[in-house]
């Protein structure tokens, strides 16, 4: 029942399924760290909904990593600290 497949998320109830349930495992797991590095591969449509539900008040750091292919690396990050404060960092 929670095996992923490919192409999975082309539904729109499959999307807010999966989102739920990932912003439910941050909810868990900020009881026991500060921060979170996400690498995503991902659909647009998966990525931006699981921003959407990003809770400041209830999440602590989570930082977005972005992979630039062309240069075999990840090139930038984008840091939301949970207070309210958004910064960016290059990781070259």
């Amino acid at each position: 029942d929670t095996e992923l497949e490919y192409d999975a998320l082309s539904a729109q109830p499959a999307l807010d399924e999966i989102v739920k349930k990932i912003t439910h495992f941050f909810t868990r797991i900020f009881k026991k760290v500060d921060r979170i590095d996400l690498f995503i591969a991902a659909q647009t449509s998966f990525v931006f909904k699981l921003g959407s539900l990003y809770h400041e008040n209830m999440m602590k750091e989570v930082v977005v990593h972005n992979y630039d292919a062309s240069n075999n690396c990840y090139n930038w990050a984008i840091h939301f600290d949970g207070n309210d404060s958004i910064r960016s960092s290059t990781t070259n």
